[in-house]
């Protein structure tokens, strides 16, 4: 879950709504920077589906007792992570084992620093899943493949960067530098996108990517803590309606 936390409520985003925004962009790209090729679809699919296993968890959302506010993505315990990250790569591969490939790699990314033992597990199990998934390929460029890789992450950190900041400003301290550019998209020609919010529905991007102006959409909720205090997290997100907000990327 994306948790923006305001003075009297929450305003929470599904991961798997998140990722099918970057699904989204991916579909807009210029084709110099993303040129056709067999596995054009696998990494569409990858994309659009990065996120998939958090649905059911994000469907009835967590309290963190601690901080005294819903669970976000970001302090999600890691313990829980590896079970749905396992099953939405599982999901994933079970359609398009390139996609899943990419899935593992960019979750195993996440946890290699952490030396629980269930989060060594998680990355022994998916090192495991790679191999496999890269001998039964037989012909694997995986110099192509980190190029792809490259793309599901600028794709989810430009989705991210509209879902995890108040429209109109850039306060989330991922974003406060721009976004990094790998070195191996070599059609981009900075090391980073810098965006910059001209009003609270447009932002524009330095390195344009896309074809065109273009503009992505995403379902939030809305929850005052009032209601979270009357019925419980889990009644009051199920009960509240899904809203929309809309944010155009224009070149800089």
């Amino acid at each position: 879950m994306i948790v923006r936390a305001h003075k009297n409520g929450y305003i929470l985003i599904e991961q798997d709504h998140h990722a099918q925004t970057s699904g989204d962009m991916i579909k807009k790209w210029k084709e110099i920077h993303f040129p056709k090729s067999e596995h054009k679809a696998s990494v569409i699919y990858a994309i659009d589906k990065h996120d998939i296993g958090w649905k059911p968890f994000d469907q009835e959302p967590f309290w963190n007792d601690l901080a005294e506010k819903p669970y976000s993505f970001i302090d999600f315990p890691n313990s829980a992570k590896t079970m749905l990250y396992a099953s939405g790569i599982d999901q994933v591969e079970a359609v398009d084992s390139y996609a899943g490939l990419l899935c593992s790699i960019h979750y195993t990314r996440f946890l290699k620093g952490d030396a629980s033992p269930i989060s060594r597990k998680f990355v022994k199990q998916e090192k495991q899943r790679q191999q496999r998934i890269i001998q039964m390929a037989g012909n694997f460029d995986s110099e192509l493949f980190a190029k792809y890789y490259s793309l599901l992450q600028l794709c989810d950190n430009l989705s991210l960067f509209i879902c995890l900041n108040e429209p109109g400003t850039n306060q989330h301290p991922f974003f406060k530098e721009g976004i990094p550019l790998p070195a191996n998209l070599e059609s981009f020609t900075g090391e980073k996108i810098n965006l910059t919010w001209k009003d609270k529905t447009t932002v524009a991007l330095s390195d344009f990517p896309f074809v065109s102006e273009v503009s992505f959409s995403y379902p939030y909720k809305w929850l005052v803590t009032e209601s979270i205090v009357d019925k419980g997290l889990i009644p009051a997100y199920q009960q509240a309606p899904f809203r929309e907000t809309t944010i155009s990327f224009v070149p800089h």
